[in-house]
């Protein structure tokens, strides 16, 4: 196990213990479910990450061609749609150290 998966374990545990936190104070104010609710209405209307999460699920729906063409575009829409890729999360490598090679494959040389 690298320092990188055991880093990721531990925010993963962080994130569980937060959220059984959470619970207790869902369960002592249920209107806190409500006010959660508005908060994600509020940030899929605004938020350019979800617009952007948006945009990929349709265009993940063309064709392989098409795809690698927009997600590679050196303009505005195509940056837009990096700034939320789903292969960065696939594909990106864990970690620091992981992202930092596949720069260094990626980087020009």
């Amino acid at each position: 196990m690298t320092d990188d998966d055991n880093a990721d374990r531990q925010f993963s545990e962080y994130r569980r213990l937060m959220h059984l936190e959470y619970v207790r104070m869902i369960e002592s104010d249920p209107s806190i479910v409500d006010q959660a609710r508005r908060v994600i209405a509020v940030r899929l209307r605004g938020s350019r990450a979800a617009q952007a999460l948006l945009a990929w699920e349709k265009l993940l729906q063309m064709p392989t061609q098409t795809i690698i063409q927009a997600m590679t575009e050196d303009a505005p829409e195509g940056e837009f749609l990096r700034m939320a890729s789903p292969f960065h999360r696939l594909l990106g490598g864990r970690g620091f150290k992981g992202q930092a090679a596949l720069w260094a494959k990626a980087a020009p040389r």
